[in-house]
């Protein structure tokens, strides 16, 4: 199973971030391979905060249980986190597309747009027949050494469906360690 790494937390969960953004004009759709050139973004160390907005978890499946850590993960609303990432030129040699505080597998479906300082990404992951799916929409503003954004995360994984809410505030850092 394929993990989707976003906002700087290995999981299968999506998120919607509170930070209103607004649509670019005349937005250009841009392959995996190419977003971080067309944004503009500077390559280094981006340092980002997250905020956990809202999460939900529900079983869907009368045979599966909620994980045994969701009450825990519910905890989380209201909280930050931080990471750093190391942002190259182009997508990362496993074919990852990383972006600051973003992450997404190389073998999702993207559909991803850019214009006048916006970006609106769109991955699909997975499958139900291979036993988990997850979407992730992000929405954000950017600037070569500033990205703030929205994300929407919905995952379901062996009939547990998850719905995660995250605002992102990303800045550059400096050179990579």
């Amino acid at each position: 199973m394929r993990t989707v790494k976003l906002l700087g937390c290995a999981c299968l969960t999506l998120f919607a971030l509170s930070i209103s953004v607004s649509r670019a004009e005349n937005p250009v759709s841009v392959p995996a391979d190419k977003v971080i050139a067309a944004m503009g973004l500077k390559q280094g160390r981006w340092h980002t905060v997250l905020k956990w907005e809202d999460l939900t978890i529900k079983a869907t499946d009368p045979a599966a249980a909620p994980p045994a850590g969701a009450a825990e993960m519910q905890k989380k609303i209201g909280t930050t986190f931080e990471t750093d990432d190391c942002i190259g030129s182009s997508l990362a040699a496993n074919g990852d597309l990383i972006l600051p505080g973003i992450g997404i597998g190389g073998d999702c479906l993207n559909t991803i747009q850019i214009g006048g300082g916006h970006i609106s990404l769109l991955s699909s992951c997975g499958t139900p027949q291979r036993g988990y799916k997850a979407v992730v929409n992000f929405n954000g503003s950017h600037t070569p050494t500033m990205m703030t954004g929205v994300a929407d995360v919905n995952a379901s994984v062996r009939g547990v469906d998850t719905t995660t809410k995250l605002s992102l505030v990303a800045s550059y850092a400096g050179d990579c360690r």
